[in-house]
C-alpha cells in the first residue's frame, strides 16, 4: 500500500457514515482498495461546527492548540439506546504511520446531537489514530461503539489495526472494548521476505463482537 501525501492541517480526511450490522454485508471490507485509500475532505461548514463545538472546551483547546484536523465521522446511539447523534474524531494532526505513537495530545471524541450540547470524550493518549471508519453495537447494549483505524509500517510492511471504542457520559472518556489487529497485512513493497497482502472483512458476531475475518489478495 502507497501512502498518499500528508494533507495540511485544515484538511479533514475521510467522512464514513456508521453502518448497519449484517449478516451479509460487513461492516467494514478491507478488501477494496478504494475503501483502505479513501481520503475525502469535509465542507468548510463540517470544520466550523467543530471549532464552535470546541469553543467553550478551554482545557480541550489548552491541550491541543489552534488547529487540528477531523480524520472521520459517524452516526449512532452513543449516549442511550435509539438515540441519533453524529461522532467526529478529532486530533491535533493526522499521524504518519512510521510514527504510530507520537508525543501528542489525546484524541477527542465530538458527538454532535440536533438541537442539544455537543460531547466531548477524551480517548487513551498511547494512540493516534488514522481515521475513524465506522460504528456499530459490538456489544448489544443499545449504544454504538466508535471503529477507529491505526496503521503502522516498518521497513515496507503496512499493518492496520480496529479499535472498537465505548463512549463513556459519566467521565467524559471513551476506552478500547475490543481490538481487531492486522485487518490489513500488506509486505507486498517489503524490503525483505516473501511479498503478501491479507484484507479482512469485519462483521459482528451472533453475539455481538467484532470478528474479522481475513482473506489471501494478490499483490499488484
Amino acid at each position: 500500500m502507497r501512502l498518499s501525501p500528508v494533507l495540511p492541517v485544515a484538511t479533514v480526511l475521510i467522512s464514513t457514515a456508521a453502518v448497519a450490522a449484517s449478516d451479509t454485508k460487513p461492516l467494514l471490507d478491507y478488501r477494496d482498495a478504494a475503501f483502505r485509500e479513501r481520503r475525502a475532505e469535509y465542507p468548510a461548514s463540517e470544520r466550523e461546527r467543530i471549532t464552535r463545538a470546541l469553543a467553550g472546551q478551554s482545557d480541550l483547546r489548552q491541550e491541543m492548540g489552534e488547529t487540528f484536523v477531523i480524520l472521520g465521522d459517524a452516526r449512532g446511539a452513543f449516549s442511550r439506546a435509539g438515540a441519533s447523534a453524529r461522532v467526529f474524531l478529532v486530533q491535533t494532526k493526522a499521524p504518519l504511520a512510521i510514527e504510530p505513537f507520537p508525543d501528542a495530545p489525546a484524541p477527542v471524541l465530538v458527538v454532535l446531537v440536533e438541537g442539544g450540547p455537543p460531547g466531548f470524550f477524551r480517548l487513551p493518549k498511547d494512540v493516534q489514530y488514522q481515521r475513524l471508519v465506522g460504528a456499530a453495537d459490538a456489544d448489544r447494549d443499545g449504544r454504538d461503539e466508535v471503529l477507529l483505524e491505526s496503521s503502522f509500517m516498518n521497513m515496507g510492511s503496512f499493518v492496520t489495526t480496529v479499535t472498537a471504542a465505548r463512549l463513556d457520559p459519566t467521565n467524559a472518556s471513551a476506552a478500547p472494548v475490543q481490538v481487531l489487529q492486522n485487518v490489513v497485512a500488506d509486505a507486498c513493497d517489503a524490503a525483505s521476505g516473501r511479498k503478501s497482502l491479507s484484507a479482512a472483512t469485519v462483521t459482528l458476531d451472533a453475539h455481538g463482537k467484532l470478528k474479522a475475518q481475513k482473506h489471501t489478495m494478490r499483490c499488484r
